[in-house]
């Protein structure tokens, strides 16, 4: 099968009528490129192609779970001059017992008043076919499957996604099951249990029969809801690791544009404010201290003389007044002394004494006094310097520790701060961030009701089937009565147990084929013959093992990156062989995260021999420079995509990226 053209009118990003000739030059140049920045309608190509093929039965990625209309109308072109229909054309070619023959699948659609209408409209050999567009669903399952579609066109992620061990059993079981046609065998033992249970109706009586029809009917109703609840969870789930890694960048490309620091700017700006309070607080106390009776520590030393001048002008008082009341005493003593008969010698001496005494007294209060302090005056003196002046002088000592610090706190968030970057500088980093980090959110949220309903859909169709069962378990035996009818039952039981039989010898005689073309594969994109001898698939749960040359076991886990993303390459070009389908090769985001070695290896070894024909959808940053100059002797057309804001479209024009241009 050849691709031959994709037109698109008016579908998302592209405006009017473009037109992608997708013919391979030669077997030589069986590449046609597409470069274009992200957001011009690269992936739109892929969504194009598989929509005019498959219809209702095209992945449904992009359908955030809406509505196949609603899907539709969201195709729509809606630049500045919004479409009111769009269509999409795939031109492709087959070659049927020698002969070459052509199909045009028209697939177009348009707003009415009730909603959207769809049209498909098939050409064979360039005349209509009512018989092919009616029957077409039936025709394109027998070309290309739709549950074989992803093994040819696929876009980057899904190589990422496979790249993860744990992701690897999963779609190498879908993707065995869909190549070798198990899904068939394991939707015919469906059928056949239903066979059965239709085939037990008839031998009930019609009491019996109406019963098991109802339980028969709710268990249909049941398997439909968790059949539906599944996909909507599953399909959440798959948006929500698209939408994680897509966070993750948003959040490396914030922090390194200095968004942490903007985020811990409120933190910053709180605590300059508080260092601000704090030295403001701390001079306002100061000040007080210093409008109180801190300017009398200056003059402490005249303070501390004041009082001991006072103290002694008190003392001198005290000594005058005691002057007089002892020369009042002394006087009575000696008449004492004279009346009591005491010689006159040692009156005479005693008089001395008393006069001595108080002489010396008189000379101890001979104070030059000029203060005269009372005694509050002196007591407020005294407070002063013993208990208030020192407690000033620690408070002044504190006030002024808290100073140094307040200003230096104050000085050390005005450096953080005159560190963080602007407002205009992180807005556009923080809204992509910000829009990632909704999105995961709300589709966590949405994954959450769908577990929920997925669960209670899964007890609801368990508790149907049991109830369903038992009933049919307690009339088995007279149920199976009438011979034919217990043929029947017999020989579908039997043919169940052979088709579970079939389904092992499918699985063991294939895996083998398909193990052995995967190995082939990744030893020729990573010429390693050291690194993996041999390669096994399990046909009971489809997980990978590799062994080395010694037979050693080699976990995938201890593969790098690359060499991951290199061995998911390997399985689906592997699988496609397998398929034994000429089926071309359509890539989006081909080389991903790749670093640039297994590039490199991806642009020689694999591009060039994935199919006969191959079409990659390359950003800017992809295939270009030296990889665009080793894959362009194998490339026949190349095309540009570029985005018109004037008219809010994107176009199509022929070129090579211009770091790569002729």
């Amino acid at each position: 099968m050849v691709l031959e053209e994709l037109t698109l009118e008016n579908f998302r990003a592209y405006r009017g009528r473009q037109v992608f000739d997708l013919r391979p030059v030669s077997r030589r140049q069986p590449i046609v490129l597409v470069t274009g920045l992200n957001g011009t309608g690269k992936t739109t190509l892929l969504e194009a192609l598989h929509l005019a093929l498959y219809g209702k039965l095209a992945p449904a990625s992009r359908r955030d779970g809406r509505a196949y209309e609603t899907y539709l109308e969201g195709c729509l072109h809606h630049g500045h001059e919004a479409a009111q229909s769009a269509a999409v054309t795939v031109k492709l070619s087959r070659t049927v017992q020698g002969c070459s023959v052509s199909y045009v699948i028209h697939r177009s659609w348009s707003r009415t008043g009730k909603g959207v209408r769809e049209q498909l409209e098939i050409q064979r050999d360039g005349e209509p076919s009512t018989v092919l567009a009616d029957d077409w669903g039936q025709f394109i399952e027998e070309l290309l499957p739709s549950r074989l579609a992803p093994l040819f066109f696929f876009d980057g992620e899904k190589i990422e996604a496979m790249a993860d061990p744990d992701a690897t059993s999963e779609v190498l079981s879908v993707a065995i099951h869909s190549l070798l046609g198990l899904d068939l065998v394991d939707q015919l033992g469906t059928d056949l249990e239903l066979l059965e249970r239709r085939k037990q109706l008839e031998l009930k009586n019609s009491s019996e029969r109406t019963t098991l029809a109802d339980l028969q009917q709710q268990v249909d109703e049941a398997q439909e809801a968790h059949q539906r609840n599944s996909a909507r969870r599953n399909a959440l789930q798959e948006e929500i690791n698209t939408a994680t890694k897509r966070l993750r960048s948003a959040e490396r490309r914030f922090e390194s544009g200095g968004g942490v620091a903007y985020e811990a700017r409120r933190e910053l700006e709180e605590a300059h404010r508080q260092a601000r309070r704090e030295l403001e607080d701390t001079e306002d106390e100061l000040r007080r201290l210093a409008e109180g009776l801190a300017p009398l520590l200056l003059v402490e030393p005249l303070l501390t003389r004041v009082a001991q001048q006072g103290a002694r002008e008190r003392a001198a008082r005290e000594s005058r007044a005691l002057g007089s009341l002892l020369q009042r005493r002394d006087q009575e003593t000696v008449k004492l002394l004279k009346a009591s008969g005491v010689d006159d010698k040692t009156l005479d001496k005693t008089r001395r004494f008393l006069e001595d005494d108080r002489k010396r007294r008189n000379q101890q209060g001979a104070v030059d006094e000029y203060l005269n302090l009372s005694r509050e005056g002196e007591s407020r003196v005294t407070e002063l310097l013993q208990a208030q002046l020192p407690e000033l002088r620690q408070q002044l000592a504190e006030s002024q520790e808290r100073l140094v610090r307040a200003s230096a706190a104050v000085e050390a968030s005005e450096q953080r701060l005159s560190a963080v970057p602007e407002e205009e500088t992180i807005a556009r980093l923080r809204q992509a961030r910000d829009a990632a980090r909704s999105r995961v959110e709300d589709l966590k949220r949405e994954l959450a009701l769908a577990e929920a309903l997925h669960q209670t859909s899964q007890r609801t169709l368990d508790e149907r089937e049991k109830r369903l069962t038992a009933v049919i378990n307690r009339q088995v035996e007279q149920d199976l009565a009438r011979d034919d009818l217990s043929r029947i039952l017999t020989h579908s039981q039997r043919v169940r147990e052979t088709l579970g039989e079939l389904r092992g010898r499918v699985l063991a005689r294939h895996v083998d084929h398909i193990q052995s073309l995967v190995l082939e594969g990744f030893r020729q994109l990573l010429r390693k013959s050291d690194l993996v001898a041999q390669l096994e698939i399990d046909p009971a749960d489809f997980s990978l093992r590799l062994y080395g040359p010694g037979g050693q076991r080699v976990s995938a886990q201890n593969l790098s990156a690359g060499e991951r993303q290199l061995l998911a390459v390997s399985l689906l070009w592997g699988l496609a062989r397998a398929s034994g389908r000429p089926i071309p090769t359509l890539i989006d985001t081909p080389l991903g995260r790749l670093d640039s070695t297994h590039r490199m290896h991806l642009i020689e070894r694999y591009f060039p021999f994935a199919s006969h024909q191959v079409v990659l959808l390359s950003t800017d940053e992809e295939i270009t420079g030296s990889y665009l100059e080793t894959l362009r002797p194998k490339i026949g057309k190349s095309y540009l995509l570029d985005y018109d804001l004037a008219s809010g479209s994107s176009r199509i024009r022929e070129g090579f990226p211009e770091n790569g241009s002729r």
